[in-house]
């Protein structure tokens, strides 16, 4: 089982992130490359990477990711960004 909670969406930006229970899915209407990063419950930076967004669309699994509540933000070139807070169990 595992939860969602979106905390910041800038669909006004063009910006969105969900998490479905396996995989964060990512989306921008205007760059096709993002940078992603997951942050664990004590706020330390787990992970940071440069993202493809083909078509403005792409899956990143979270999987490796053990037991935990986690926050992942995508940000664009300009500093925009949206996060969504996630339980993996």
């Amino acid at each position: 089982e595992a939860h969602s909670f979106p905390t910041r969406r800038s669909s006004d930006l063009g910006l969105s992130i969900a998490f479905d229970g396996q995989a964060l899915t990512l989306k921008s209407e205007y760059d096709t490359h993002c940078r992603l990063e997951i942050f664990n419950a004590s706020g330390q930076k787990i992970s940071s990477k440069t993202v493809q967004l083909p078509e403005g669309f792409s899956q990143e699994s979270v999987n490796n990711l053990p037991v935990g509540i986690y926050v992942a933000r995508l940000s664009d070139n300009d500093g925009n960004y949206c996060s969504v807070k996630f339980i993996r169990k």
